[in-house]
């Protein structure tokens, strides 16, 4: 196709393109990517598709609608914004369990001091942890009491627990390495789901402009963890 009939073509098919655009924003609902996000981008996408569409292979609203969501999919896998959990995380509170155990049986406390001795980290990191870990374990004694059918389940839902916290509490470390605005942006978009425009809108710029600082934000952080998580490895 021709730049001409290019257009014409997207002007006709806008709601084709925005059906393939729902239909992957409700793939990855959740995410830090908008419907606005998908659409746009599957614009861009079936504009690319029609310079090289071949009337022979099918008609051209159906190999659109293909090759946008495809194109879309492998767009939302690298740019939705996800944490990796590190594997120190789960180490570190099964060992914190192993080592409280052990204090319960010589019938002394948990206390940041000795975490903090026992993990070779500062005080403050001791009682985050101890914080995060014991919210996660509270009542769990009295359920193995009241019913011990249920142990297995329920020590299974407190470790799940144990580093769904840990696992928040270390973003949050994370997020504070990162200059300010990026920091903001990223907060308001994981904690308080904003979108891009309603961001911009908080922080008197445009929704582009949002994108942008969101983007090396999240390039940042990627760096940050991957420095972080190679260091925690050798030490645990």
């Amino acid at each position: 196709m021709n730049d001409k009939e290019i257009k014409e073509f997207i002007k006709d098919n806008r709601g084709l393109i925005g059906n393939v655009a729902k239909k992957s924003y409700e793939r990855y609902k959740g995410s830090l990517l908008d419907y606005d996000d998908f659409f746009q981008e599957g614009i861009i996408i079936a504009m690319k598709y029609l310079k090289r569409y071949n009337p022979k292979i099918a008609k051209a609203s159906t190999y659109i609608s293909q090759c946008c969501f495809k194109a879309l999919i492998r767009y939302a896998d690298s740019n939705t914004y996800a944490l990796k959990i590190p594997t120190w995380i789960g180490r570190q509170a099964k060992k914190y369990y192993e080592y409280k155990n052990q204090l319960m049986m010589q019938h002394k406390m948990v206390t940041p001091k000795r975490v903090s001795k026992y993990f070779k980290i500062c005080e403050a990191s001791a009682e985050t942890m101890i914080m995060a870990l014991e919210t996660s374990t509270a009542g769990f004694y009295d359920a193995q009491e009241d019913d011990n059918s249920h142990l297995a389940t329920n020590k299974q839902s407190i470790e799940d627990k144990a580093n769904k916290n840990l696992m928040i509490e270390y973003t949050k470390r994370m997020l504070n390495k990162l200059p300010e605005r990026e920091k903001f942006v990223l907060e308001k978009r994981i904690y308080e789901e904003k979108t891009l425009q309603e961001i911009g809108d908080i922080m008197g710029c445009s929704k582009e402009r949002a994108r942008q600082i969101e983007k090396r934000a999240k390039k940042n952080l990627k760096h940050i963890i991957e420095r972080d998580t190679r260091h925690k490895e050798m030490i645990l």
